[in-house]
This record gives C-alpha cells, sequence and structure tokens, in this order.
C-alpha cells in the first residue's frame, strides 16, 4: 500500500504545482479530448455500412440491428452506469471506460460474422454509457461559474469527434477498407483513456476541495430544493417530480433521433438513393456536425450576451 501510495504521489504533485486556473484548463482539454473520442468511436459504423453489407451480406433490417446493439446499451445502461463516477471518480471511469470501449471496437474491425459484430457494438455502447455523467460530474467541480458557457463549449467536443471520425472512416475505407477503419480511432480511445488516468484528479485528490455552486445556476438550485422536497428517492419515476426534468428528456429524446439517424444514415442515403461515390457522400455527411459545432459556437456566443454566463 506504501508503494502504491507513493506511486500516486509521484503523478499528482507535478500537477499540484500548477495554478488551478492552468490545471482547470488542463482537465478540460483532456475530458474535450475524452468525450470527442466517443463520437470517433460511434460514427464510422454509418460510413462504413455498405461495406459491411457488402462482405457479411446483410439486410437493411441486420444494420439497423447494429445499430441498436450500440446505441440502446448506450442510452439504457446510463441509467445503470451514470452514477459509477460517483463511487469510482471521473478519472477511473472514464479511463477504464475509454480503453474498453477503444478496445472493443478494434476488435470489431476484425469481425467475420454478424453475430459478433452485434457483441462488439453491445460492448462499446455499454462502455460509452458512463462517459457523459463522468465527464459532466469532474466538469461541474472545477468550474462552478459560467456553466451554461462551459458546457456550450464542451459540447463542440461531439461534433468534432463525429468530423474526425467520418474523415477517418472515409480515408481507411478508400485505402484499406472496412476492417481498418475503427483502428485510429480505436487507438486514439485508448490513448487518451491513458492520459486520463495521469491527468485527470478529482479537486479533492488536488487538495483544492470541491466546487461550490453557484447561485446563477438556476438548474442545480431547482434541483436542490425538489431533493430537499423529497427526502428519499424510491422509485425512477419519482425523478419526474423534479422541475424541468421532463420537458428536458423530451427536448433531449428527439434531439437524439434526429442525431442519430443522420449520423447512422445519412452516408448510405446519399451513396444509395442519390447515387454519391461513398468518399463524397462520407465527407457530405460531415455537413451536420458542422452545423452542429457552429450552432453550439452561436449559442454560447448568444447566451454570454444576454446572460453574461
Amino acid at each position: 500500500m506504501d508503494i502504491l501510495a507513493e506511486s500516486h504521489w509521484a503523478l499528482v504533485h507535478p500537477l499540484r504545482s500548477m495554478s488551478k486556473k492552468s490545471y482547470r484548463i488542463l482537465v478540460f482539454v483532456v475530458l474535450w479530448f475524452d468525450f470527442g473520442s466517443t463520437y470517433l468511436l460511434k460514427k464510422p459504423l454509418g460510413v462504413i455500412k455498405s461495406d459491411i453489407a457488402e462482405d457479411l451480406h446483410l439486410s437493411k433490417f441486420e444494420l439497423g440491428m447494429l445499430d441498436t446493439a450500440l446505441l440502446l446499451p448506450y442510452a439504457v445502461m446510463q441509467v445503470f452506469l451514470g452514477p459509477l463516477a460517483d463511487h469510482q471518480g471521473t478519472r477511473k471511469t472514464m479511463a477504464c471506460c475509454l480503453f474498453s470501449a477503444g478496445l472493443s471496437m478494434a476488435f470489431f474491425g476484425l469481425a467475420n460474422s454478424f453475430h459478433f459484430s452485434l457483441l462488439m457494438l453491445f460492448l462499446c455502447g455499454t462502455c460509452l454509457a458512463p462517459t457523459w455523467p463522468a465527464c459532466s460530474k469532474c466538469l461541474a467541480s472545477y468550474f462552478d461559474k459560467q456553466r451554461d458557457t462551459i458546457f456550450g463549449i464542451f459540447s463542440t467536443a461531439g461534433s468534432v469527434g463525429g468530423i474526425c471520425g467520418t474523415g477517418l472512416a472515409v480515408w481507411t475505407l478508400s485505402v484499406y477498407g472496412w476492417q481498418l477503419s475503427y483502428l485510429l480511432p480505436s487507438s486514439f480511445s485508448i490513448l487518451m483513456s491513458l492520459l486520463t488516468l495521469g491527468l485527470v484528479y478529482s479537486p479533492e485528490e488536488m487538495g483544492q476541495g470541491p466546487a461550490r455552486p453557484s447561485s446563477s445556476s438556476s438548474s442545480s438550485s431547482q434541483i436542490i430544493a425538489a431533493r430537499k422536497k423529497t427526502s428519499t428517492i424510491k422509485s425512477w419515476l419519482s425523478l419526474w417530480a423534479i422541475p424541468l426534468i421532463p420537458e428536458i428528456t423530451l427536448a433531449v429524446f428527439t434531439l437524439k433521433v434526429v442525431r442519430y439517424c443522420m449520423y447512422m444514415w445519412l452516408p448510405l442515403f446519399l451513396l444509395d438513393y442519390l447515387n454519391y461515390d461513398k468518399v463524397q457522400a462520407g465527407l457530405m455527411s460531415t455537413a451536420f456536425e458542422v452545423g452542429g459545432g457552429l450552432g453550439s459556437a452561436l449559442f454560447v456566443r448568444m447566451n454570454v450576451c444576454m446572460h453574461g454566463s
């Protein structure tokens, strides 16, 4: 235990020499790349669909099952694995999830059967499920002010990750084939898991103490007030009593339906129905992510101008 404690301190000690502001920026940058790498792993599936269907002799229904194998556990497991960062911390949670997801998608490229592909996608979706709650927890602990701005900027990671994932998939697809389309994204995800393990620590581990909640954060205040009224949450259904939860849930649901339909099927639609070639279809599909990134940046700017945070 003494050896482990000394090695842990040896890693944290150089970081403690950084100023609080500098370390917060470092944490933000690492988590931004972490979250971007999750889309780097998810997006190529939409680009390589036609080649998978040809090599594995899959129908459109079976291609849809591949999407479901990735996205269903990603959505459902957030409910059950979301609190993982509360128990293990963001650093360990993100490192384990990114490493496992990258490894599973590297094996997905070796798939020679439909069922093996389903299994690898299921594992990837499950491993990616806790990443957003873990990132949110860590960012909230370091940024007690201007959270709307911080999370607005942070959300651009998804669009940038999707664009890069598409570009890499198009390039590897045209040069090496779809089997290697996940080699670079998986390698990057595993690399980020190691960097996260060595660089991202909680405020308590850094001796900074937890960030105090901002009085200007209305959403946090509403959640705290609702929790005071309800001493114990006895079921998941009681979460709907928290103000704004039903409305936000519906908004996010419709957003995700549109986003993942575009992510997973737009390249194939451009290829099959508009007669684009594979490279053109893949690159044109990035227009959706470009719009998402610009929209996030525009929202941040508007929010700063209107509310100053």
